[in-house]
């Protein structure tokens, strides 16, 4: 059997000038997963946070100018205590 994924209805794309790309309140739900994320990439500067989680197994990183934060424990939390863009 295939696994359906849906992109929440909040999730959005935008772009200014053709200088950034913006993904923003990205939710991805499927069978046992859930995916949450933020990412912007300007001017060759990547920065982001995303969150996932499947069954009862949860990560979550922080981007910041392409430098990766990972967090294994109290992954949820830490994530949500991230500021937005």
């Amino acid at each position: 059997m295939r696994t359906q994924f849906r992109l929440s209805p909040g999730a959005k794309q935008t772009s200014t000038d053709g200088k950034a790309t913006v993904l923003d309140a990205v939710d991805v739900h499927g069978k046992g997963l859930q995916m949450l994320g933020r990412l912007r990439i300007q001017g060759g500067r990547t920065d982001g946070a995303f969150y996932a989680e499947l069954h009862h197994f949860s990560a979550a990183a922080r981007i910041t100018d392409g430098k990766k934060d990972w967090k294994l424990i109290n992954a949820r939390q830490w994530y949500e205590s991230l500021p937005g863009f």
